[in-house]
């Protein structure tokens, strides 16, 4: 079993852990009340249960030679599903931000930057279902989408529009995958979101766009709407140098749990969609939070997940002895809650490969939750460091 323990943060970057032993601890409240005279006891079993997970992991030094650790491209996203405070913004309903794409969204417009300082911008359309291009400038057709328009056919024609244009095309790759609001839509409206990466790597591909201007700000139109932003995150993550110490590893980890935080909810609770949230969202707390700078979707390290494999006999490929005919298949630990079949939450139902990409809105695909505790252990002449650190299992988060 080739893959690490990992932590998934609310960006999706994933941390790879070096890890000796883990134990995880589960704990069920079952309070007793014992019978004078018959030594009878009863029990109320409210399924109350906690639960931690501690890891003792080691840091080394990265071997720099490996390839693994070359300069990094910068990444940013757009997220028509949703704004920064977490409202609806398209998910094809009629209390979505975007109740009207004509009046709301026709000469509104986005920027990026690419690493060598070229601008783009795209301009939207609704009069017309067509691209067109003029150098680095970018029209994209808008048109017949009936209100309220989903956040999946708007990212479509974007996509389709920028990777027209052999310029942006060259700088820029574009991958569409699931909104923040992805639980809130059915299968084929979930793909509201775009993820832009620069195809140069370095930190010169880090800057402020992609970046979001109303119709009321773009001065070419006479549409005077103060339309709303969707969700954004700026370029982040580019380097020269991925290469890290065994104390760079320490204080990035310390980091984390010293200081990382979200203004808003993340997970998936017994009450519904309102705690269904995707890896990077979080669901609205009202506008009081909206001017907070915790609500910042850049702040994207906040710990939200655990993936731990383990080896599985049941989903590998046995032949007729009973013998694993390619070894064992890894599965994550999974903690299923909620009302749930007994089927559901056991072996049998690990179905997804311990590969898959962690969702804190699918309990199949890791243990959703955050990092509470850090103990750093340094002994002098060493290059390594010993760490323990106690993740808690949580079904929702709510950030303030």
């Amino acid at each position: 079993m080739s893959l690490p323990i990992r932590l998934v943060e609310r960006g999706g970057k994933v941390i790879n852990l070096d890890c000796i032993n883990y134990f995880i601890t589960v704990k069920k409240t079952v309070p007793q009340l014992s019978v004078p005279i018959t030594g009878m006891r009863y029990a109320l079993d409210a399924n109350m249960v906690n639960a931690e997970i501690k890891l003792i992991c080691i840091l080394r030094d990265d071997d720099c030679s490996s390839a693994d650790l070359d300069a990094q491209k910068s990444a940013g996203s757009i997220d028509f599903s949703s704004t920064s405070a977490g409202d609806d913004y398209l998910i094809g309903s009629a209390t979505q931000t975007i109740a009207n794409i004509a009046n709301d969204l026709n000469g509104a417009q986005l920027q990026f930057q690419s690493t060598d300082t070229s601008t783009f911008t795209a301009t939207f359309d609704t009069s017309t279902t067509s691209h067109t291009q003029n150098g680095n400038n970018i029209t994209v057709g808008l048109g017949s989408l009936s209100d309220p328009v989903k956040g999946s056919d708007v990212a479509s024609r974007i996509k389709t529009a920028l990777e027209a244009n052999t310029n942006f095309n060259n700088r820029f790759s574009i991958v569409a995958g699931n909104g923040r609001k992805a639980s809130l839509v059915p299968s084929n409206e979930r793909a509201a979101k775009l993820t832009f990466t620069q195809k140069v790597a370095g930190t010169a591909g880090d800057n402020f766009t992609p970046s979001f201007i109303s119709p009321a700000n773009n001065a070419d139109s006479t549409n005077n709407s103060a339309t709303a932003s969707p969700a954004l995150v700026t370029f982040t993550g580019g380097s020269s140098n991925n290469c890290r110490s065994a104390g760079d590893k320490a204080q990035d980890i310390l980091a984390n749990v010293v200081n990382s935080n979200f203004t808003g909810l993340t997970g998936e609770g017994f009450f519904g969609d309102p705690f269904r949230t995707g890896v990077g969202g979080e669901s609205a707390l009202g506008d009081p939070f909206q001017n907070n700078p915790l609500g910042d979707l850049n702040h994207e390290d906040y710990v939200v997940g655990l993936q731990i494999p383990y080896n599985s006999l049941r989903h590998a490929n046995l032949g007729s002895v009973g013998d694993p005919i390619q070894g064992y298949e890894p599965r994550n630990f999974l903690f299923i809650t909620g009302h749930v079949d007994s089927n559901d939450q056991g072996s049998k139902a690990n179905e997804k490969e311990a590969s898959v990409a962690f969702d804190p809105t699918d309990k199949y695909t890791g243990i959703s939750g955050t990092l509470v505790d850090c103990e750093l252990k340094y002994e002098a002449g060493n290059t390594t460091y010993e760490v323990s650190l106690t993740f808690a299992p949580l079904d929702v988060i709510l950030g303030i």
